[in-house]
């Protein structure tokens, strides 16, 4: 797979973007991991919360809770999970 067709990060300056080197998607979750930071690619998925200061777990868990509310559903209900493939 073409890391570069899929990222959808704008920072193409960041040496761990795809566009940047032949090793897809894997320097960018090394980066985040080592700074306890989730790809801006996740945040956008669920629509960045505007009240987000950083790319850190808990501003992705805060713009999980917040995109869950925004679409009338409980944040902390389980979810159904589909069946195992």
């Amino acid at each position: 797979m073409d890391a570069t067709k899929i990222c959808t990060c704008t920072d193409t300056a960041c040496p761990a973007h795809p566009v940047n080197h032949d090793d897809g998607c894997t320097r960018c979750i090394a980066k985040n991991q080592a700074q306890r930071e989730v790809p801006s690619c996740l945040f956008k998925l669920v629509g960045r919360s505007s009240k987000c200061e950083g790319w850190f777990f808990e501003d992705f868990a805060l713009s999980v809770v917040e995109a869950a509310r925004a679409e009338g559903r409980n944040p902390l209900a389980p979810l159904e999970c589909p069946e195992e493939r």
